[in-house]
């Protein structure tokens, strides 16, 4: 499914104006692969966190936190972060016009970096696998852990980020349209070789698993 959809997505880019509609619902799925993914991954996560001891859960719930403390320390201030979503779409459309460059510094502008709220999400959730993990030996263990990582953001906090998230991609989606309107035909030669390079190393990876 997750060729398909870059598949569709390569065919929608030789259209001069990209549909609005189109873009979020393929954005929207590829992101929710990630939760098959988890759900497929479930019952061996569970079988392992199972066997977990005393001694490993608090080492874990420790390199959780050294990590959140991490992300705090590093995160971005506006000019870096302005540089480095400037960067990520150069990757794909090469060098910038003036009118590009001031588009995406303007939406990099209205959605900084998150890593508070974002940190304060992943905390709430750590929290509650904290708790759900201390019950590992009890029976009803599975369902609330499967219930858990189903739906991580299921806290005030990760409702936030949850939300800032939806903000930030329905603007991303305008953005590349506003940039696909302005792009050359190199750029978008460009961009369109990539994703084909995508496309072509996921059926390299489809026919070694076959």
């Amino acid at each position: 499914e997750y060729h398909l959809l870059l598949s569709e997505l390569r065919v929608h880019l030789d259209n001069d104006n990209l549909d609005h509609a189109f873009m979020s619902n393929h954005l929207m799925a590829l992101r929710q692969r990630w939760q098959v993914l988890i759900e497929r991954a479930t019952p061996a996560l569970t079988d392992m966190a199972k066997t977990l001891t005393d001694d490993q859960l608090i080492g874990m719930m420790q390199a959780l936190e050294d990590a959140n403390t991490e992300r705090l320390k590093e995160q971005d201030t506006p000019e870096e972060h302005r540089k480095e979503v400037i960067n990520s779409i150069k990757r794909w459309l090469g060098t910038l016009s003036n009118d590009q460059q001031r588009l995406i510094e303007t939406f990099a502008d209205r959605h900084p970096d998150r890593s508070e709220v974002t940190v304060a999400a992943h905390r709430a959730f750590q929290a509650q696998l904290r708790d759900a993990l201390e019950r590992r030996s009890e029976k009803d263990f599975p369902n609330i852990f499967a219930d858990l990582i189903a739906d991580p953001l299921n806290t005030p906090q990760g409702e936030a980020v949850t939300l800032l998230r939806m903000q930030a991609m329905q603007d991303r989606i305008s953005l590349y349209m506003d940039l696909w309107e302005l792009a050359s035909d190199t750029q978008k030669d460009k961009v369109k070789r990539r994703l084909e390079d995508v496309i072509e190393d996921i059926n390299t990876l489809m026919v070694k698993a076959k």
